[in-house]
């Protein structure tokens, strides 16, 4: 597992996360504002989940990716990129 600042490393991960403190968002629409393909926004947000920065929420169609934890939120305001 990685750890969030590993995760943060990528720059596209981090325009993902910048995109998802605003509100959480489908895949489709992460795919259209970060420019990157399905397949490789889908690997850049599995990376950003599994280091417990973003969840998904399958709870109604389609599914949609929100910022995971407040804490984290605060942690990267102070993170100049």
């Amino acid at each position: 597992m990685q750890t969030a600042w590993t995760a943060l490393a990528d720059p596209h991960r981090r325009t993902l996360v910048e995109v998802l403190r605003v509100r959480p968002r489908p895949v489709n629409e992460l795919v259209a504002l970060v420019g990157l393909s399905q397949p490789g926004t889908s690997k850049h947000l599995r990376v950003l989940r599994e280091a417990g920065l973003v969840t998904v929420r399958a709870d109604a169609p389609p599914s949609s990716v929100e910022f995971a934890h407040a804490r984290q939120m605060r942690a990267t305001r102070r993170v100049s990129w």
